[in-house]
Formats: C-alpha cells, structure tokens, sequence
C-alpha cells in the first residue's frame, strides 16, 4: 500500500502524499514499449517487485516491461545503457559507462528474479 511510504507521517499526510504520487506517476512514467530504448522512466523504475508499494498503481504495465527488459538483454548478458554524457568528458564516461553499466544490469537481474522470470 502506498501509505507504507512514509511511516511516521499522520494517516491523512500519508493519504495526501500517496494520491500526488499517483498524480505524478501516471504522468511521468512511460507505459508505451516503442519508447523504452530511450532515456524516460519505464513501470519498473519505481517498481523492484510485487510486494512493492507501486506495485498496484502501474501492474498493468508490468509484464510488458518485463518483456522488454528481457528483450534488450545484450549478448554478453548486460544491459545497455539509455544515455549517455561521453560528449561532456569521453574519458571520464568510458569508465563511468563500464560502471554504471554494471549498476543497470545488476538492477534489471534483480527485477527479472523478483518477478520470477529467470529460470534457477
């Protein structure tokens, strides 16, 4: 339930908060698949499993992102990544990238497990 959200905050703070984040999230996440190769906020950026608060909000999207994230999996095992600032410092990204590259596939194994799309 969203209210988990903010434990120590009064019942009618956390129903305020939990209705503006759903206001915001039905904004800002992108439900259409065509545009998840790009850098926006995808249904499982908020979502890490079903127990998760948000899960109810966006299960609809769910399983289609899911899909996705299996999909992009690239052949070494890793995950891309949606952006990228290498024409700011080039050296700097291409280790950055190397790390942060790591971070996303780690995330995204985590998410296909919790979901229970990768086979034991």
């Amino acid at each position: 339930m969203l209210t988990e959200l903010l434990p120590n905050a009064s019942f009618r703070e956390r129903i305020t908060a939990a209705n503006k984040l759903r206001s915001v999230l039905a904004t800002v996440v992108v439900r259409d698949p065509r545009k998840w190769g790009t850098y926006n906020i995808q249904p499982l950026t908020f979502v890490h499993s079903p127990d998760s608060p948000l899960y109810a909000d966006l299960a609809d999207a769910i399983p289609a992102n899911l899909d996705y994230i299996i999909s992009a999996q690239q052949n070494d095992g890793g995950w891309g990544l949606t952006w990228s600032w290498e024409n700011v410092d080039p050296m700097a990204w291409k280790a950055a990238k190397k790390e942060w590259r790591g971070v996303v596939t780690l995330e995204d194994l985590e998410r296909l497990d919790s979901f229970r799309r990768i086979a034991h």
